[in-house]
């Protein structure tokens, strides 16, 4: 992707037209290495938070050998190339996911740097001339900046909150703070961080009409991710990464009408998932932050297009959308439900097994999906185990006659 995007500019497709092709470049690579560097954050954030440690102190160490990792070693992606994935000290091998979050964020950010504040926000929707905030909502290369900064921290929010997902850990709360405390009070400054207005007509103070919008995300937002915990029944054990407050901040940042879109496309995306997780064994593993991730930069990308076929995600928007949103989330999910509860009863053939399995079923999804993959060769083991003890109780019993 990044080379594809480095093409482009150097073809003039992408880019301020006022300047030549080598400083758009230069742009876009100052872009990457800032993205880069992010990245780089991103992966302690994703390694302390869970941990409960500070994300600031101490510096970063090899988590095999201990030893501290040199100013030169943490340059992102390159020293990882020149260390050929290892340790300088134990030579110990790196995970190259370290190097693929800082790429994949890296070039996120050349994307929507190019797609917004550099390509002149024509990614966004029309604002409607019979708005009273239209004036305000008309954008500049400077706010369109601060736009790309603000939807690009729900990004990160959301991507470190899938990789914490990924390592099968429960997503602290506080991982979400920062993006509540911005979305929330940078609007009441900048209006035109949200492009889409909550509804129309809207009067009064730009500060009052930009509080009202956010609070109409939040609480579209949270009571889609309500729909969906609701309608996850299989759990017998509180959700470990409820969807209700990604959701929430979701519609704090890109208003209500987009959050329902994202709700809709990343609960459409666990259900293909699901689908999938009986051939693939790691579609099962898909948490809802990764898809919301995806689908928010395409939202983002492809913003004015989506609004255009959806003329209900625009600012003329009613209550309809928030129904026919709910009423979908809450169909997937229950569809998901039931085929995770078929799946949990019916991951073994053998009738005293699965007799088990209804008599102690798993206490979450998580503990059903490694019944799961231990597979035939795991019930055989412990049916051989069964006989051995058996054999055992047999002999001792001869040998007490």
């Amino acid at each position: 992707m990044t080379t594809a995007v480095i093409a482009a500019i150097i073809c003039g497709h992408v880019g301020l037209p006022e300047l030549a092709w080598y400083w758009n470049l230069a742009v876009a690579v100052w872009f990457w290495l800032f993205g880069a560097n992010v990245g780089s954050f991103m992966n302690v954030v994703v390694y302390r938070l869970p941990l409960r440690s500070s994300i600031t102190l101490p510096r970063s160490r090899c988590p095999r050998c201990r030893h501290k990792i040199r100013w030169f070693d943490n340059i992102p992606v390159f020293s990882w190339l020149a260390l050929r994935g290892r340790c300088r000290d134990c030579h110990e091998p790196i995970s190259l996911r370290y190097p693929l979050v800082e790429l994949l964020v890296a070039t996120v950010f050349v994307v929507l740097a190019f797609v917004e504040p550099l390509g002149l926000g024509g990614n966004l929707p029309e604002p409607l001339t019979d708005t009273p905030m239209r004036l305000l909502r008309q954008q500049t290369v400077y706010s369109l900046g601060l736009l790309c900064a603000y939807q690009l921290l729900l990004w990160c929010t959301l991507a470190c909150a899938a990789l914490i997902s990924f390592d099968g850990q429960a997503v602290p709360w506080r991982l979400f703070a920062p993006v509540a405390v911005i979305g929330s009070l940078a609007p009441l400054v900048w209006p035109s961080l949200r492009p889409v207005p909550a509804a129309v007509p809207m009067n009064g103070p730009p500060w009052w009409i930009a509080a009202g919008e956010g609070l109409a995300g939040v609480v579209v937002g949270a009571a889609l991710g309500l729909f969906v915990v609701a309608s996850a029944r299989y759990r017998r054990r509180p959700v470990r990464n409820p969807a209700v407050i990604p959701l929430a901040v979701g519609g704090l940042v890109v208003g209500w009408q987009a959050v329902c879109a994202l709700a809709v496309g990343a609960v459409m995306v666990e259900f293909v998932a699901s689908l999938l997780g009986g051939i693939w064994r790691a579609g099962r593993r898909v948490p809802l932050t990764a898809s919301l991730c995806l689908l928010l930069l395409a939202y983002i990308c492809f913003w004015d297009r989506i609004v255009s076929w959806v003329p209900a995600l625009h600012a003329r928007a009613n209550v309809l959308t928030f129904a026919v949103a709910g009423a979908v989330v809450s169909l997937l999910s229950s569809a998901q439900s039931w085929l995770g509860r078929r799946r949990r009863v019916r991951w073994s053939p053998d009738p005293l097994i699965a007799a088990d399995a209804h008599a102690n079923p798993p206490a979450s999804l998580v503990e059903a999906e490694s019944f799961v993959a231990q597979g035939f060769d795991g019930v055989h083991a412990r049916r051989a185990d069964g006989r051995v003890e058996a054999e055992q109780e047999a002999d001792a019993d001869g040998d007490s006659q």
